[in-house]
C-alpha cells in the first residue's frame, strides 16, 4: 500500500478496507495488522505514525471490529515480524 504524507486519516483507512475486502470471505475467524509506529496492543491504538501525519491517535482496533464483526489484533510490524519468524521458526514457507 503506497500512500503520500499528507494522506488523511479516512484515505488510510479506505485503504485498509480495500486490502482486508480482497481476503474476507466466510473462512476467516480474524484479522492482524502491523502499524509502523507506536502501539497500544491491547486497546489496538495507533500513535503517530511517522509516514501519515494525520494518523496522530487512530483506535484501529475499535474500527476495525466494528466494520468487519471479527476479532483485531493490532501491533507494531517489527513485532509482528518477530512473532512470525518464531512461529516460523526459520523454515522457508514460500
Amino acid at each position: 500500500m503506497s500512500l503520500s504524507n499528507n494522506t488523511d486519516e479516512q484515505s488510510v483507512l479506505e485503504s485498509i478496507y480495500d486490502l482486508i475486502d480482497r481476503f474476507t470471505d466466510e473462512e476467516i475467524n480474524g484479522i492482524g495488522i502491523g502499524v509502523p509506529s507506536v502501539v497500544d496492543p491491547v486497546k489496538g491504538i495507533v500513535y503517530d505514525v511517522q509516514n501519515i501525519p494525520s494518523w496522530k491517535e487512530v483506535h484501529l482496533k475499535e474500527i476495525l471490529e466494528e466494520k468487519y464483526k471479527l476479532p483485531v489484533y493490532v501491533n507494531n510490524d517489527a513485532n509482528c515480524f518477530a512473532a512470525g519468524e518464531n512461529i516460523r521458526q526459520g523454515k522457508k514457507i514460500f
